[in-house]
C-alpha cells in the first residue's frame, strides 16, 4: 500500500469504490476505525461511505462482491484467502469500535466543542444557517440610532444598497478577513487638482482649435473629475483613436504625453477612492458584526461558517497548534478525504497541521497514511470559498505524495462517456481520457431552438422517453436555477398533468403535505392567528369552519414532539414522513426555538414517497446520476454582478480586496490583470458545471439549449441525434448496486449520561465535581503523566463555567495524587491501557474507565468520587465487568475501585 496518494478520480469512475476499498485495506493492514479518520463534504456522502463499507466487509465472500475482493486483496498486500480469513474480525472491529466518518463541519465542529471554553461558547451550542432576513429584521430592531445612521451613510457612500452591504459583510466574515488591507495608505488630497491641470490642457487644445467640431468640443465639457471620468475618449489607447479628434487640423497626438500622465494619475486616484471606499465599509462591518455577534448569541447558535473561523482563529491566536491537536496526535494515524477540490483554505490550514506530520513522517505515530480524492473538474462551489488550487499545492509541497488516476467509467453507457470525452478534453488541463465498462452506446440528443420554445422541446422530449417505456423515476430534469425549475415543473403539471414531479422543494420534509400540516397547526398554537387555522384544514382537506378546532387539549407550554405525536394521532396524520419528522423534533427545546428555526430544516421526505421525474439545479445534483437526463438552458440573460468587492489570492496567507469601478482596468494595469483572472475564474466555473452536469447522464442525454447567448455556447456544441433509446437496464442485473436505508443506530447515550445516572445527587455541585474529574482522568496520557495541562484545559474548557475555583484546583489535586500512586502506578505502568471503553454484554450497557490489558489477565479500575460509596455497592457491577471482558476476550480480568481524594483507596472487589 502506498503511504501518500491523490486519486483523481472523473465523475462515474468509482471514487466511493475506492475509498472504500482503502478503508478496508487499512483495517485489515492493523488499523483501528478510530485511527482512520475520513471526511467528506456532506451528510448523505458519508452515510453512503459508512454504509459501503460495513457492507463490502459483510459481503466479501459472496461472489458479486469480487472485484471488491480483489481490489482490496491488492491494496493490503494480502491474498483473497488471507482477507477473507480477516472478514470476520473486521466485521466484529466495525461492530464494537467507534469509527471516525465525519463531514468536515462535523469533524470541526468536534474540535470546537472541545476547546470553546477559549471561544467564549458553551460546549452545547446550536448549529443553524444564518438567516439574514431574520437577522435583519432584528438589526433594525436592536440597533441604536447612532449604528443605523452610520451603516445609511455608508450605503450612500459607498453607493450599495442595505443587501448589498449585508451580503458583503456575510462575504468578508466567510473568508475571514475584515476590509483593512489598503485602508492605512496615505491619500494625496491634491490628487484631483493634479489631474483637472493635465485634462485641462486638452480641454483648451480643443476649444481653441478652428477644426474642432461641436461633437469634439461636447467631448472635453468637463468641470471635475467626476465629469471627467464619464468621457469615452479616455478609455482609449491614444487620442486620435477618439472619432471625433482625428482630424489632421486638431493636432491632438501631440498631447499624448499628457494623455498618459492622465492616466496614470487617474490609476492613482481610483486606488485612493478604493481605500475610502473600503474604509467606509469598514465602519458598516464592525457595526454589522458586532450585532451579528449579539444576535447569536442570543440566540445560542453558530454556523458552520462560524465554527470554521472560530476553529481557525483559536489555532492562530489563542492555543499553539501542538495543544489543540494533541488528542488527534494521539488518534489518527490515517487521514482520508473525499472531494478535496471543495475544500476552503481556511479549512486546509486547519488540517495541514495534520497532513504536515502524517506526510512528513512527524509525531508520535509511526507508518501513517494519507488518502485524497478529487477533481478539479468537478469544482463547482468557488462560490462558497472552495479551491481546486490547493491539490497542485500540496502536490507540489510534498513530492513525495503519488498521483493516481481511475480511467474506467462505471455510471455511463459507453456513447454518453465518448461524447463526455470529445466535449471537454480541449478545455481541460491535465484531462484523463476516460473509457465506458458498458458496451452499449446510449441516446444523445442535442438540440437548439428559440427561447421560447425550450419549454415545449423539453415536454417533447418527455413523451418521447414515455413512449420508449422510459420509467418516469428513471428521469432526471436539472437546470442552472431555481426561478427555471419553477417554470419547468409548471409547464409539466399543465402539459403533462398525470406526471408526478419530485423538486428540491417539494422533496424538502417541511413541504410534504401532512408535515406542513402539522407545523402550521404549531403556528396557530403560538400566534393564536386564524391564517393558520385556515392553512392546516385546507391542507388536510376539511371546512375551516366546520372543523372543530378546540378538542385537542394541547397548548403553548406542552413539548414539541408531544404537540406533533398528540396532532398526528388526532387527525390520523400518522405516515413514515410525520414519523420521521416526530424524530427530528426532539432537536427543538420549545415552540419558539421550533417556531422561528423549523423554516431552516433541511431534512428531505422519506425515499419511497419521492417518486416521479426529477428537478433539481446542477448544482444539487452533484454526486447523483439519473438513467434517462435531460438539460435544459436558461430562458433569460445571467443577471450582471453587482458584488462591489473582488479578490485576489495571492498566496495562502494573503488575500486582497479590490472594490469594483467602472472603467479602472484602462487605467490601472494590476487591476486589469485581476478582471482578466476573476473572467478566467468565471470561464472555469462555467466549465465544470457543465461537466457536472453531462457526466450525471447513464443510459441517454439530451440538452436543449437557445440558439442564441446559451450556457452551452462556452462548448461549442452542434445539433445532432446520436445513438438510441434501448430497453430498459434490468435493475436486478448483476452489477453491484446500492440501496440507501435510513438505519436508525440506538444512542447509549455519553459517558456524562452514565455517570449522571450512577452519582446523581440532590447536590447538582457534586454531580459536576464527579463528572469533571472523570473527564480529567479520561483525558490524561498515562504514558506521559508528567504533563497534565492538557488534561486540565479540556476539563476545564468543558466544565470550568459549572465549577468555582476552588472545587477546580481540588480536581487536579486529586488527579495528580492519583498519578503519583504508588499502588495504582503498580497496577498500570508499562501496559496497554484503554479508557472509557463502552460496551453491551447480556443486553447490559456499561463503560469502564480503565482497562489495562496484561498478557495473561486484564486490569479494571473504575474510579469513585463519592465520599459516602463502600466497595460492597459495586459487587455485581464489577463483576458484570469481569464476566463482559472473559466474553469478549476470553481472558480473565481483576476489578478495582478507586476512590478519588486527598488520601485515596485503591479496593481490589471480588465476588467474596
Amino acid at each position: 500500500m502506498d503511504s501518500y496518494v491523490f486519486l483523481k478520480a472523473s465523475a462515474g469512475t468509482g471514487k466511493t469504490f475506492a475509498i472504500v476499498v482503502r478503508y478496508i485495506s487499512l483495517l485489515l493492514n492493523n488499523a483501528k476505525p478510530n485511527e482512520i479518520l475520513a471526511l467528506t463534504f456532506t451528510n448523505k456522502a458519508t452515510k453512503e461511505m459508512q454504509d459501503r463499507i460495513f457492507e463490502v466487509v459483510d459481503n466479501l465472500h459472496k461472489k458479486e462482491y469480487k472485484d471488491y475482493l480483489d481490489f482490496i486483496s491488492k491494496e493490503s498486500s494480502l491474498s483473497a484467502s488471507e482477507v477473507l480469513e480477516k472478514q470476520g474480525g473486521i466485521k466484529t472491529l466495525l461492530l464494537q469500535s467507534e469509527n471516525n466518518i465525519l463531514t468536515i463541519d462535523s469533524f470541526l465542529d468536534s474540535i470546537l466543542r472541545l476547546f470553546s471554553w477559549y471561544a467564549k461558547l458553551n460546549n452545547d451550542y446550536d448549529i443553524s444557517q444564518d438567516n439574514k432576513d431574520d437577522f435583519l429584521e432584528w438589526l433594525f430592531r436592536k440597533s441604536n440610532m447612532e449604528d443605523l445612521e452610520t451603516i445609511s451613510q455608508v450605503s450612500i457612500d459607498v453607493s450599495m444598497n442595505l443587501d448589498d452591504i449585508l451580503q458583503s459583510v456575510y462575504t468578508l466574515y466567510s473568508k475571514n478577513i475584515t476590509v483593512h488591507n489598503n485602508s492605512e495608505q496615505s491619500i494625496d488630497r491634491g490628487i484631483e487638482d493634479d489631474i483637472m491641470a493635465l485634462a485641462n490642457k486638452i480641454k483648451n487644445h480643443i476649444l481653441v482649435s478652428l477644426s474642432a467640431s461641436p461633437s469634439a468640443k461636447k467631448a472635453v465639457n468637463f468641470e471635475n473629475v467626476q465629469e471627467l471620468l464619464t468621457k469615452t475618449w479616455l478609455v482609449k489607447n491614444e487620442l486620435n483613436e477618439y472619432s471625433y479628434f482625428k482630424k489632421k487640423e486638431i493636432n491632438i497626438s501631440s498631447l499624448d504625453n499628457v494623455f498618459y500622465a492622465i492616466k496614470e494619475k487617474i490609476a492613482i486616484y481610483m486606488k485612493q477612492e478604493e481605500i475610502k471606499n473600503l474604509s467606509f465599509l469598514l465602519r458598516a462591518f464592525k457595526k454589522i458584526f458586532n450585532h451579528r455577534e449579539q444576535y447569536k448569541k442570543i440566540k445560542s447558535s453558530v454556523s458552520f461558517d462560524d465554527i470554521t473561523i472560530k476553529v481557525h482563529n483559536l489555532l492562530r491566536e489563542k492555543i499553539e497548534s501542538s495543544f489543540l491537536y494533541f488528542r488527534l496526535d494521539n488518534k489518527i494515524s490515517h487521514l482520508l478525504i473525499d472531494e478535496f477540490q471543495d475544500t476552503s483554505i481556511l479549512q486546509f490550514k486547519i488540517l495541514e497541521p495534520i497532513i504536515e506530520e502524517i506526510v512528513s513522517g512527524s509525531g508520535i505515530k509511526e507508518n501513517r497514511t494519507l488518502f485524497f480524492v478529487g477533481d478539479e473538474k468537478q469544482s463547482i462551489y468557488r462560490f462558497r470559498g472552495a479551491n481546486k488550487n490547493l491539490i497542485d499545492y500540496l502536490l507540489n509541497k510534498y513530492d513525495n505524495i503519488k498521483k493516481k488516476f481511475l480511467d474506467v467509467n462505471f455510471r455511463s453507457f459507453n456513447g454518453l462517456v465518448d461524447y463526455s470525452n470529445n466535449s471537454f478534453k480541449s478545455y481541460f488541463n491535465d484531462f484523463v481520457e476516460v473509457k465506458s465498462n458498458k458496451k452499449t452506446n446510449g441516446y444523445i440528443k442535442i438540440k437548439s431552438c428559440d427561447k421560447e420554445d425550450i419549454l415545449d422541446n423539453l415536454i417533447l422530449n418527455i413523451k418521447f422517453l414515455l413512449s420508449k417505456n422510459v420509467d418516469i423515476n428513471d428521469i432526471g430534469i436539472l437546470s442552472f436555477s431555481n426561478k427555471m425549475l419553477i417554470a419547468i415543473e409548471d409547464k409539466i403539471l399543465s402539459e403533462i398533468p398525470q406526471t408526478k414531479v419530485v423538486t428540491e422543494t417539494s422533496s424538502m420534509l417541511i413541504n410534504e403535505r401532512k408535515v406542513k400540516a402539522i407545523i402550521e397547526y404549531i403556528r396557530y398554537i403560538y400566534f393564536q392567528d386564524e391564517i393558520y387555522w385556515f392553512n392546516f384544514s385546507t391542507i388536510i382537506g376539511e371546512s375551516s369552519f366546520e372543523f372543530e378546532r378546540f378538542d385537542l387539549k394541547i397548548d403553548r407550554d406542552t413539548s414539541i414532539e408531544n404537540m406533533v405525536l398528540s396532532i398526528m394521532k388526532h387527525y390520523d396524520l400518522v405516515d413514515e414522513n410525520t414519523l420521521y419528522f416526530l424524530d427530528l423534533c426532539f432537536d427543538y427545546k420549545d415552540i419558539y426555538s421550533f417556531i422561528y428555526n423549523i423554516d431552516m430544516l433541511q431534512a428531505s421526505i422519506v425515499s419511497k414517497s419521492n417518486n416521479g421525474i426529477k428537478l433539481m439545479t446542477i448544482h444539487k445534483s452533484k454526486g447523483l446520476e439519473f438513467a434517462h437526463l435531460i438539460l435544459v438552458d436558461n430562458l433569460g440573460q445571467d443577471k450582471a454582478n453587482t458584488n462591489k468587492l473582488i479578490f485576489k489570492q495571492d498566496n495562502m496567507d494573503k488575500e486582497e480586496i479590490f472594490f469594483r469601478q467602472k472603467n479602472r482596468e484602462f487605467f490601472d494595469l494590476e487591476y486589469r490583470d485581476l478582471l482578466e483572472q476573476n473572467k478566467k475564474l468565471d470561464n472555469e466555473d462555467s466549465l465544470n458545471v457543465l461537466y457536472v452536469a453531462i457526466t450525471r447522464a447513464k443510459e441517454s442525454l439530451c440538452i436543449i439549449k437557445k440558439d442564441k447567448n446559451s450556457k452551452f455556447d462556452i462548448l461549442g456544441l452542434k445539433d445532432d441525434t446520436i445513438g438510441e433509446i434501448g430497453e430498459p437496464e434490468n435493475k436486478d442485473s448483476k452489477e453491484l448496486s446500492y440501496d440507501s436505508k435510513i438505519v436508525k443506530l440506538k444512542s447509549y447515550g455519553k459517558q456524562d449520561d452514565f455517570l449522571q445516572k450512577e452519582e446523581l445527587s440532590s447536590d447538582l455541585s457534586s454531580v459536576y465535581f464527579g463528572m469533571a474529574i472523570h473527564y480529567m482522568f479520561e483525558c490524561v496520557d498515562f504514558n506521559d503523566m508528567n504533563n497534565l495541562n492538557v488534561p486540565y484545559n479540556l476539563m476545564l474548557n468543558k466544565y470550568g463555567s459549572l465549577l468555582d475555583n476552588k472545587t477546580i484546583n481540588i480536581i487536579k489535586s486529586y488527579v495528580e495524587i492519583a498519578i503519583n500512586n504508588e499502588d495504582f502506578l503498580s497496577l498500570i505502568k508499562g501496559y496497554r491501557i484503554k479508557k472509557e471503553v463502552q460496551f453491551t454484554y447480556n443486553k447490559k450497557i456499561g463503560i469502564i474507565d480503565l482497562l489495562i490489558e496484561k498478557d495473561d489477565e486484564f486490569i479494571i479500575i473504575d474510579y469513585k468520587s463519592s465520599k459516602e460509596e463502600k466497595a460492597s455497592n459495586y459487587i455485581n457491577q464489577m463483576k458484570f465487568y469481569r464476566d463482559s471482558v472473559f466474553h469478549c476476550f476470553n481472558k480473565k480480568a481483576r476489578s478495582y475501585l478507586y476512590f478519588i481524594g486527598k488520601q485515596p483507596i485503591l479496593e481490589e472487589i471480588t465476588n467474596d
